[in-house]
């Protein structure tokens, strides 16, 4: 007989939780909140791009706001994105094939103010005429935690 008395209880609050996410389901939709509330959202189209620079690699476009408030929404923004990259950036977009680079001469400049380091490799002869004649590839200075290498020797 106790075992049905503790039985009856935990029921009782598996119908109470029951109820009260009923209510708080049924409020919210009565008061006509959205899922997301959207009132910091800025929104821009692509109003202008410029060619591609060849020294940086670099492609500078001028965004104008499309949607957003003007008081918090800059009315014009400016990015640069790497050259060769299309205009959505989908990941899908797949690189040039058949592009070989010189790896071998290439060396890995000077760590720059923004702790990054690059290096720029030639094309090979042999590559496609619609390959970039350079490709510049760029890394962290700073050391990787899991990549710490065991010092041998006495400290």
């Amino acid at each position: 007989m106790r075992l049905s008395g503790i039985w009856c209880a935990f029921m009782v609050l598996i119908v109470i939780a029951l109820i009260v996410q009923f209510e708080t389901v049924e409020g919210r939709r009565k008061s006509g909140k959205k899922k997301k509330d959207k009132a910091g959202v800025c929104k821009y189209r692509k109003s202008g791009e410029s060619a591609c620079d060849t020294t940086s690699n670099t492609k500078t476009i001028e965004l104008s706001l499309k949607k957003g408030d003007t008081a918090t929404c800059p009315a014009t923004k400016t990015v640069s994105k790497p050259c060769g990259h299309t205009d959505d950036d989908s990941p899908t977009k797949k690189k040039i094939k058949g592009c070989k680079y010189e790896k071998k001469n290439a060396q890995w400049g000077d760590c720059d103010s923004s702790q990054m380091k690059s290096k720029v490799m030639k094309l090979k002869e042999g590559s496609k005429p619609e390959c970039p004649p350079t490709n510049i590839r760029k890394k962290s200075c700073k050391e990787k935690k899991g990549n710490r290498r065991a010092k041998l020797g006495p400290p």
